[in-house]
């Protein structure tokens, strides 16, 4: 709001002698319009007092009714600042610049001339700057409604992918790379010899595997891959080496946030045994008189169970215990059976 100036309430009493004076000497008139004139004149006093009364009240909308009304009977200037000066107050500029504009068109000898341009350049210079912060204010807001509709539009489509099934999330192949230690403890198969039971004999186990995860369905995946492993059995007289060539298909179990995974494990494949000899006693042969040599080829299946645990996105751990079956690769052996637990890293590719 525009604080008025101090000699603005000098001036408006100065506009008040002069309306009143111009009131006092309007020019004579002919016999029959001098009452009519007459009458304009006091309803057009009546009217400028009304105003005054009003402004004085700040009932700045009676005013400006009021000095309306009155220039319309009287058509002064003096009207014409009075209501520039109630529209200032009232806090509309825009109005309050055309009634002082049009004081000034109206008086050209107006003795508070300097003061109403001042007004008038000040005001043009308010409603400038309020025009401008409506227009920054516009920007704002359209800024922050873009700003709010993406946040939003990013919050629905983040409740849409939590709530998809994970059946419709389109995954690549998910190949893994992976090397296993662990031991093997014979449980049957191996014969005593000279009258010694090797017991359960625990024995080192490595294995390197590689894979491919084909199918996701939900809580389910469905892996297939391939090992290799190698074990030993420290014999009566020798070293006897075991080679297992396996296909090894997998079904994991999702149990928390794709990080921990049950597993089941079928490995099925052929197995090599090196190292015997037909000289020597063995614990692999079924008869310490029996006569074996060479590398023999057999079958080998393992099923196993275990846990994987993600450490991070491409790296994981397993524990994965299981039970070797190998059947006799002639007659001169029995069905060895071994338990075998292995500990290891696998990398997702």
């Amino acid at each position: 709001m525009v604080s008025m100036p101090a000699r603005s309430s000098s001036t408006l009493r100065s506009c008040v002698v002069a309306l009143t004076l111009l009131f006092a000497s309007a020019p004579c008139l002919r016999a029959d319009a001098a009452p009519r004139a007459s009458e304009e004149t006091r309803k057009a006093s009546e009217a400028y007092k009304e105003g005054t009364a009003a402004f004085n009240l700040g009932q700045w909308d009676k005013a400006i009714e009021a000095w309306q009304r009155g220039y319309k009977l009287k058509p002064d200037s003096v009207f014409l600042y009075n209501i520039a000066q109630a529209y200032r107050k009232a806090g509309d500029l825009d109005q309050a610049v055309f009634f002082y504009k049009n004081f000034l068109r109206n008086t050209s000898n107006a003795p508070n001339r300097d003061e109403v341009a001042g007004w008038i350049d000040q005001l043009e210079k308010e409603i400038a700057a309020q025009k401008q912060k409506q227009l920054d204010d516009q920007k704002a807001a359209e800024a922050k409604r873009l700003a709010d509709e993406a946040r939003a539009q990013r919050e629905r489509e983040e409740v849409q992918r939590r709530e998809a099934p994970a059946a419709a999330k389109p995954r690549a192949l998910d190949g893994d790379l992976g090397i296993a230690v662990g031991a093997n403890l014979w449980v049957d198969g191996l014969h005593s010899v000279r009258g010694v039971t090797p017991g359960l004999r625990p024995e080192v186990a490595v294995e390197l595997s590689g894979g491919y995860t084909l199918v996701h369905h939900g809580r389910l995946h469905f892996r297939l891959g391939a090992t290799v492993g190698f074990s030993y059995l420290e014999d009566v007289s020798a070293t006897v080496s075991f080679l297992g060539f396996l296909v090894d298909p997998t079904l994991k179990v999702d149990l928390w946030h794709d990080k921990l995974f049950f597993t089941v494990q079928v490995g099925l494949g052929a197995g090599l045994m090196t190292g015997s000899s037909s000289t020597q006693p063995s614990y692999t042969l079924d008869n310490a008189q029996s006569a074996a040599k060479g590398t023999f080829l057999s079958f080998e299946a393992r099923p196993a169970v275990g846990v994987e645990y993600r450490i991070v996105p491409r790296v994981s751990v397993q524990l994965t215990p299981g039970i070797v079956v190998t059947t006799p690769p002639s007659s001169h052996f029995a069905t060895e059976l071994r338990v075998q637990i292995l500990a290891g890293v696998q990398v997702h590719l």
